[in-house]
């Protein structure tokens, strides 16, 4: 067991090398198929520059951690023995290693052990159809010799194939290595060791690269190696010029066989009419008149037909006209009763809620409010404005507020009719209009209340939906305003003659309590003789009044006084 400066743990079985990522607990397994020389390990020590040196049944190996390669040494680079089987491994303190076994020690500094430079050149030696060298010719495959051919073309009938290959490496030949990819096939490169030939069968057809690179004795790779292009030619049906070939083949025979077919129809349909031609001139004659006469039945048909055709029409119509009639009635119908259920309330407050009644049963009212023309403070007042169905404090729009859509409908008896305010909104200003929602609606309906061409107020209605009114909700609100405008000036109306009546009664009963005040009560007057008083006014305060004063025990003065027509004033 061994841990390297990188954080993995390396543990050496009969089954690999085994690595272990400390922080993550992966494990990657390491066998003779990445390049270890036997999965029998026996021993790892580790060199100074982080390299792992690995005892096995089949000599030494260097692992470098930084790039995962095995570097492999045998009896071939001088080792004594091939068998490392004993588990006796150690690393003096000037950095010389030992590994024993059966037959003896390996000591060695890592050092003093140099890897050869030298990049093997890899060729192209030999290309094989169905296990035959393929002759160089110009009737051939291989115009040239296959280490200097660019490019080979196979037919979809050469289904078996192979390269072989080699690598000028003359130290210890047999140690080197080859890795081989085919490109559009082979998704990475493929390790075979010291074999020095790959075969395919049955690819597809299509562009391919075949590349081949070599490693030389000491496991140093020449990664750029060699490469040649393989093209594979579909079959003749597999290719675009046959496919369009029988589609127009098809495509022909189809218009051919129409044609024939249409003609054969023409010729028949000639033959029978000169059949019938032939035994129908005999009875020419006599069956004129009867064909006359059904002409002229079928002449009355037809015109019987065409009177019911149009009978029918217009049955129809009158059905469409009647419900259209019917639907436009019962419209009439509910807001004529709805109108006079409005203007029949004089209570403004009463009115609002009924009216934003209404209109959230028709259409989309996120947010809904009538605001109503204050002259005196040339103020648009909103006393009860509803978004989401909730009351939003009492605001204003004055009429100077340019930017306010409910100030434009007011001032130029405009309606306005907005289905994506963030895109329509520049029709009306340079930026984007006031609006008391606490989101921006999208959708917004801005209608004068006019009544005898007098504008007391605005109707609005908005969404925060697109395009969330249609035509007929329009239509409805148009037809809603002129109510609402009848039932707003009626009890605009009502409010002022009730505050009026309101303010006689005050004055009336501010003068009544003062001409009792000073009528002199009766029963002074009874302290001095028997007496009864008859006074009935015509109007609650009248201006004639009585007086009564004693002005010794024996005279009393006693006045009645008309003052009518002086006022209500004249007893003060």
């Amino acid at each position: 067991m061994l841990e390297d400066s990188l954080g993995h743990l390396y543990i050496g079985t009969k089954g690999g090398l085994h690595k272990q990522d400390i922080q993550t607990g992966k494990i990657i397994i390491y066998t003779t198929k990445n390049g270890l020389p036997s999965d029998d390990v026996s021993g790892m020590q580790k060199d100074d520059e982080g390299n792992i040196w690995i005892s096995t049944s089949n000599g030494l190996s260097k692992f470098s951690p930084k790039d995962s390669v095995f570097t492999n040494y045998d009896v071939r680079d001088g080792l004594m023995t091939q068998t490392f089987d004993l588990y006796l491994n150690k690393t003096d303190n000037m950095g010389n290693i030992i590994f024993g076994g059966r037959t003896g020690l390996a000591f060695f500094n890592p050092r003093d052990i140099k890897n050869s430079e030298y990049l093997p050149r890899v060729y192209l030696t030999d290309f094989k159809l169905f296990n035959q060298s393929v002759p160089v010719g110009r009737q051939s495959i291989l115009k040239k010799h296959i280490s200097m051919a660019e490019q080979i073309t196979l037919t979809h009938k050469q289904t078996v194939f192979s390269f072989h290959f080699t690598a000028l490496n003359y130290t210890l030949p047999e140690k080197n290595q080859f890795a081989y990819k085919l490109e559009n096939f082979d998704v990475a490169w493929v390790n075979i060791g010291n074999k020095r030939e790959v075969s395919y069968t049955n690819l597809n057809a299509g562009d391919y690269v075949f590349r081949v690179r070599a490693s030389n004795n000491d496991g140093i790779w020449n990664k750029q190696g060699t490469s040649i292009k393989l093209k594979i030619l579909p079959p003749f049906w597999k290719t675009w010029w046959f496919r369009i070939s029988l589609f127009v083949f098809i495509v022909s025979a189809s218009i051919a066989f129409y044609r024939y077919r249409v003609n054969a129809l023409k010729r028949q349909k000639e033959k029978l009419e000169k059949e019938v031609a032939a035994r129908t001139a005999d009875l020419m004659e006599a069956n004129t008149e009867l064909e006359e006469r059904q002409q002229e039945i079928e002449m009355q048909a037809e015109e019987i037909s065409a009177q019911r055709d149009t009978l029918v029409e217009q049955k129809d119509m009158l059905e469409i006209k009647n419900t259209e009639v019917s639907a436009a009635y019962n419209k009439i119908k509910v807001l004529s009763s709805f109108g006079q259920k409005i203007t029949s309330t004089l209570n403004i407050e009463s009115i609002n809620n009924m009216i934003y009644e209404y209109v959230a049963s028709l259409m989309d009212t996120s947010a809904f409010g009538i605001g109503l023309y204050n002259e005196e403070k040339q103020v648009i007042e909103f006393a009860r404005f509803m978004e989401e169905g909730k009351t939003t404090p009492f605001f204003v729009k004055a009429l100077t507020q340019e930017n306010s859509l409910s100030v434009r409908c007011f001032k130029n008896k405009e309606e306005i009719v907005i289905r994506h305010l963030s895109e329509e909104y520049k029709k009306y200003s340079n930026k984007l209009p006031d609006y008391q929602t606490s989101n921006m609606p999208e959708s917004m309906i801005h209608l004068p209340l006019i009544i005898e061409n007098r504008v007391i107020g605005t109707l609005t209605v908005n969404s925060f939906k697109v395009d969330a009114y249609s035509e007929n909700d329009i239509n409805n609100l148009r037809s809603l305003a002129s109510y609402i405008s009848i039932a707003l000036d009626n009890a605009n109306v009502y409010k002022i003659i009730n505050d009026q009546n309101h303010h006689i009664k005050s004055s009336i009963d501010y003068a009544q309590n003062i001409q009792k005040a000073i009528l002199p009560p009766k029963e002074i007057m009874d302290k001095y003789f028997d007496s009864f008083i008859l006074f009935r006014p015509k109007d609650i305060v009248s201006g004639d009044f009585y007086w009564f004063a004693p002005i010794n025990e024996s005279t009393c003065l006693l006045a009645a006084i008309d003052c009518t027509g002086h006022g209500v004033q004249v007893p003060l």
